[in-house]
This record gives structure tokens, C-alpha cells and sequence, in this order.
């Protein structure tokens, strides 16, 4: 077997990365023809033009990162972003994925129950941060908590009670951006309430 299809199936082996693009694999000195072949053979899955799943997956976020993957300018939001934040105990049927509010709707994978979210600004900018562990973009945990108060009709009040309390257990949070956040995204007034009882 060539060196460079051996070196990369050790490395996937020891890796966290669970979506990989042709690009990245041609950095790795693999040409169509080994790519084919680690396709037939099953190290990796072609998920759309460009985008290959590696197959030996290790990593615990591999559908949330295909999902981000497939859809340009996507961002992990809402319940799937509170769940990975581990703000949320139950893990959501549905990927939530946020796009730009006049974004065209892109061609969703069948084998993965994505649900879209068309955001305006600044919704759909603020709190957008690359996590490294992810591989991809996710909303920071203030924002996904103003999301949760947002959008509490529609998930429920007990959601976004959940995700506060858990919120304010971290050693890791920021009070003041959180209320930064809730003036930008018109919730400061309900989550100064919140706030006030929680506290």
C-alpha cells in the first residue's frame, strides 16, 4: 500500500476530525486515484462534492460537523449548540443549523435530520466562534442562552430555564457578556428577570 494511504489511515486512527475535504487530503500528498481508493475501501465516505466523512469515526461531534459541512455558512444553533455546550442534558433529534437570513436554501443530506434556521443580524453574527474540538462553527454559550430565551415559545420555557441554570453553574461564564448580548438580540429585560431569580 502506498505510504501516504498507510500514513493517513494511522493518523485518522489517533484523530478526533471525523469530516475531511479534498483539499485537505490532497495536503496530505493523496491524488484522486488514492482517494478513490480509500473511498472503495471504506476509510472514507463521500458526503458531497469535496466533502468526505472518515468512516472510523472517533470523534463525538462527527454529525454535527458534517452537518456545518454541507451547508455553507452554517452554524450550529440552538438546541444542537446548547446540547454541545453540555447546557442541555437530552440531546436534540434535530440539528439545528443557522444560515444568513436571505442565504439560498442549500441541498440538506437525507441521511441526517437538519433543520435550518434563518437568522438576520445581528442573530446571525454575534457569538459565532470557531470551537477546535467541533471543527467547526458553533454560537458561544451567551448567545445560545439568549437564543434559548429568543426562542423560548417555541422549545419552552423549561429549556431555556435548563440552560441558565447550568449556564450559571460554569466557572466559565461571563454575566457581563451575556447581559451585552441579551441588550444586542432584545432579551435583556426577560433575562435581567431570569437573572433576578436565579441569582
Amino acid at each position: 500500500m502506498k505510504k501516504s494511504i498507510q500514513n493517513f489511515i494511522a493518523e485518522v486512527a489517533n484523530s478526533d476530525v471525523s469530516i475531511i475535504t479534498t483539499a485537505e487530503l490532497k495536503a496530505k500528498n493523496l491524488n484522486a486515484y488514492d482517494i478513490d481508493k480509500l473511498v472503495k475501501e471504506g476509510h472514507i465516505e463521500r458526503i458531497k462534492r469535496g466533502i468526505y466523512k472518515i468512516s472510523d469515526e472517533s470523534g463525538d461531534y462527527g454529525k454535527l460537523q458534517e452537518a456545518a459541512f454541507c451547508i455553507p455558512n452554517g452554524v450550529i444553533c440552538l438546541t444542537s449548540a446548547l446540547y454541545y455546550h453540555g447546557l442541555i442534558k437530552r440531546e436534540p433529534n434535530q440539528i439545528a443549523i443557522a444560515i444568513p437570513h436571505k442565504a439560498k436554501k442549500p441541498v440538506l443530506p437525507k441521511h441526517l435530520n437538519i433543520k435550518l434556521y434563518y437568522f438576520t443580524k445581528p442573530r446571525y453574527s454575534l457569538g459565532r466562534t470557531l470551537f477546535y474540538d467541533l471543527g467547526t462553527e458553533c454560537y458561544d454559550m451567551e448567545k445560545c442562552i439568549c437564543d434559548a430565551i429568543y426562542f423560548r415559545k417555541k422549545f419552552g420555557t423549561e429549556i431555556a430555564k435548563e440552560a441558565l441554570i447550568t449556564y450559571l453553574q460554569r466557572k466559565d461564564k461571563n454575566i457581563d457578556k451575556l447581559i451585552e448580548y441579551g441588550e444586542n438580540l432584545r432579551v435583556r429585560k426577560i433575562l435581567k428577570n431570569y437573572l433576578e431569580v436565579l441569582l
